[in-house]
C-alpha cells in the first residue's frame, strides 16, 4: 500500500516552525501510524528566494508524490505548489490552497515582499495542466486579509475552475491574525485523508468489541485499545483478569484521549475498524488498525445499526 504524503508549503518569510504549519503538521501525525506522512519543506532564505530555487530544494521530495498526496499551500507558498502542479506527472488527490494568489499584489503588499514574491507570481500558468494535475481544489481565503485582497483569490478560484471557502475575520491565517492553530483546515485534510483510504477500493473494514484500553506513555492523545474481531485476524490474545475469559485480539492505536478522560468506559464499545493497513509504531507502540470516527469538538464512532453477534465480519 502506497504511504500517503502531505505536502505543507510556508510562505515568504515564513519557516516550518512559524504559524500554524507546527499544529496542522502534530495533528496530522495522528495518522503516520496508518501510511500517513507530514512534510514541510524548508525552502531557501529571503536573500535566496526564488521559483527556481525552490524547485530545486523541493526536487528531491518529488519521488514521495503520488495518486493520495495532498499539498497544502499558504500565502506565496500557494502559488509554488501551483507551479509544482504545473509539472508533476501523476495527479495528486487534493491541493488545499489558504490566502493563496497568482498575480502581483502589487501595492497590496511592500516592495521587499513584492520583489521576493514577484518570479513565482510573474509568470503564465497552465491552469489546464494544474486543474488536470490535482482531483480536488479547496480553496480558502478571509474576508480581511491584509495582504492579498479577495480578487486576487477570486482569480485563482476561477482560473481552477473551484470556489472559495470565506473564513470570517481570519486575517492572513498567520501568527499576526492569531493563527497559530487552525482546526478548520485539520478537520478538512483529515476528511481528505478518510477519502484517501476509501479510495483505495480494497478497506477490510470490521466491526470489532474494545476487550482493554489504556494511555500510550508519554502522549496525551493517544489510548492503546485491544480490540476483539474474533480468532480470523487475531494477532494476539488478552486474558480478562475480571471475567477469566480469554480474548482475541488486536492492538490499535488512536488519538481520542481528549475525548475519554474516563477511558475505561469504551471497554465493551462495538465500533468500526478498518484492519487492513500496513502496521505502524506510533510513540513506540504497534497499532494494527485504524479507528473510524468523526468529529472536531467531540468523537463519533461509526457504530453497528444494531448488535453484532458476529464480530468480524466484513462491512460492505
Amino acid at each position: 500500500m502506497q504511504k500517503t504524503t502531505i505536502f505543507i508549503f510556508h510562505g515568504t518569510k515564513a519557516t516550518p516552525q512559524t504559524n500554524w504549519f507546527p499544529y496542522l503538521k502534530k495533528e496530522l501525525e495522528l495518522f503516520s501510524g496508518h501510511g500517513i506522512e507530514v512534510i514541510i519543506p524548508e525552502f531557501s532564505t529571503p536573500d535566496n528566494q526564488s521559483l527556481d530555487s525552490w524547485r530545486e530544494i523541493f526536487s528531491e521530495y518529488k519521488e514521495k508524490i503520488n495518486e493520495h498526496t495532498i499539498f497544502i499551500g499558504h500565502s506565496i507558498g500557494a502559488a509554488f505548489m501551483l507551479s509544482v502542479l504545473e509539472e508533476i506527472e501523476t495527479p495528486i488527490a487534493h491541493a488545499f490552497i489558504v490566502a493563496g494568489f497568482a498575480q502581483d499584489l502589487g501595492d497590496a503588499v511592500d516592495k521587499e515582499y513584492q520583489e521576493l514574491n514577484l518570479s513565482f507570481v510573474k509568470k503564465d500558468f497552465s491552469w489546464k495542466k494544474i486543474r488536470k494535475n490535482s482531483q480536488n481544489f479547496t480553496i480558502m481565503h478571509s474576508d480581511n486579509d491584509p495582504y492579498v485582497p479577495l480578487p486576487s483569490a477570486s482569480f485563482v478560484a476561477k482560473s481552477l475552475k473551484s470556489s472559495i471557502e470565506l473564513v470570517p475575520g481570519a486575517g492572513h491565517f498567520n501568527t499576526e491574525s492569531q493563527y497559530d492553530s487552525f482546526p478548520l483546515l485539520a478537520e478538512k485534510v483529515t476528511e481528505q485523508i478518510f477519502a484517501s483510504f476509501a479510495s483505495f477500493g480494497h478497506l477490510d473494514m470490521r466491526a470489532g468489541t474494545i476487550r482493554f484500553v489504556e494511555p500510550v506513555e508519554g502522549s496525551d492523545k493517544l489510548l492503546r485499545c485491544l480490540v476483539d474481531f474474533g480468532p480470523e485476524v487475531a494477532t494476539m490474545e488478552y486474558h480478562d483478569e475480571a471475567s477469566d475469559k480469554k480474548f482475541p485480539v488486536r492492538q490499535i492505536v488512536s488519538g481520542i484521549r481528549k475525548y475519554y478522560p474516563e477511558y475505561t468506559e469504551l471497554v465493551g464499545k462495538t465500533v468500526l475498524y478498518v484492519i487492513n493497513l500496513e502496521p505502524r509504531t506510533i510513540m513506540g507502540v504497534e497499532s494494527q488498525g485504524m479507528l473510524m470516527a468523526l468529529g472536531q469538538d467531540d468523537c463519533v464512532f461509526l457504530t453497528p445499526e444494531k448488535e453484532v453477534t458476529d464480530i468480524g465480519r466484513m462491512v460492505h
